[in-house]
C-alpha cells in the first residue's frame, strides 16, 4: 500500500521534480564538460579534453549496438553498465567520472581490454601516440630516481656501468620510468631494435624498440605511482647476432 501511494504522489508531482532533475543533470554535463578540458590524463597528464569524453561516447556506443547484432526485438534491450566517462585521444588511457570527488579517475587497462576488446581499434581511432610519457615537463617539482644496469655483452663491456638518474613527474605511472628512460641520453644506442627489463618497485617492466618504434610492456594492470619508487636496475633481455635472431641473457 506504501508504494502504491509513493507511486502516486511521484506522478503528481512529476510537473515540479522532473524539470528540476533535467535542470540538474545539464548543470551536471556542463560541469563535467568544462572540467575534463584541463583535467590532466591519468596516465599522460596531457589535458583529456572535449574529444576524451566522445572517444568514451563512441565506445560504448558501439558496444551496446554490438550486443544487440542477431537479438530479436522480443528479447528487449540489455546493456552492461556503462564504466567510460573520458578515454584519453593521445595516450588511450580510460577514465570513469566521479560525481562526489568531482575527479575522472583512471580505470584498470585489464578491465577496459576486457570489456570492449577489438573495438578499441574498430569504434575509435588509434591514440596519437603509442606511449604515456608527456611531451611536456610539467611546473611542478620531479621526482629523481636513480638507475644502474648491467654489462652488456654485445658491446665488450666489462665494468659495471655508473649509476645514473632520470627525473619524471610525481603523479605519472610506473611505466613513465620507462619512457623516461627510452627518451634518456643515458641508455647506449644498440640499434632499432633492443629490449630492456627492469622491476619500478613491485611491476616488472619490458620496454624498448621494434624496428625503430618505442614501446613499453608492464606485467601488473594496476596503475602506481612512479614517486612510489627511488631506484630501478636495468637488464638488456636480448641481444641480436649478425643474422637479426635474439638470444636471451637474462
Amino acid at each position: 500500500m506504501a508504494v502504491l501511494v509513493l507511486a502516486i504522489l511521484a506522478l503528481m508531482l512529476m510537473p515540479i521534480w522532473l524539470p528540476l532533475e533535467t535542470r540538474k543533470r545539464s548543470r551536471d554535463e556542463q560541469h563535467k564538460r568544462a572540467l575534463v578540458e584541463k583535467w590532466p590524463c591519468g596516465w599522460c597528464l596531457a589535458p583529456l579534453g572535449e574529444a576524451a569524453l566522445s572517444r568514451a561516447d563512441a565506445l560504448e556506443a558501439a558496444e551496446s549496438k554490438a550486443e544487440q547484432i542477431g537479438k530479436d526485438w522480443m528479447d528487449g534491450y540489455t546493456h552492461s553498465r556503462r564504466i567510460l566517462a573520458a578515454c584519453c585521444p593521445r595516450c588511450g588511457a580510460a577514465h570513469r567520472f566521479a560525481p562526489k570527488e568531482n575527479a575522472f579517475l583512471l580505470l584498470i587497462p585489464r578491465q577496459v581490454g576486457d570489456r570492449f576488446g577489438a573495438l578499441l581499434e574498430e569504434a575509435v581511432p588509434a591514440p596519437t601516440c603509442r606511449m604515456a610519457w608527456p611531451w611536456l615537463r610539467p611546473s611542478v617539482a620531479m621526482h629523481r630516481l636513480q638507475v644502474t644496469r648491467d654489462p652488456i655483452a654485445a658491446i665488450d663491456e666489462l665494468d659495471q656501468p655508473v649509476t645514473g638518474e632520470i627525473e619524471l613527474p610525481h603523479d605519472v605511472d610506473v611505466a613513465a620510468i620507462a619512457e623516461a628512460l627510452l627518451r634518456s641520453a643515458w641508455l647506449p644506442d644498440l640499434g632499432p631494435s633492443v629490449r630492456w627489463q627492469c622491476g619500478a618497485g613491485a611491476v616488472p617492466l619490458e620496454f624498448g624498440k621494434e624496428a625503430g618504434m618505442p614501446f613499453v610492456h608492464r606485467s601488473e594492470d594496476i596503475p602506481r605511482r612512479a614517486d612510489t619508487v627511488t631506484h630501478v636496475h636495468l637488464a638488456y633481455a636480448y641481444d641480436r647476432n649478425d643474422h637479426g635472431q635474439r638470444d636471451a641473457t637474462h
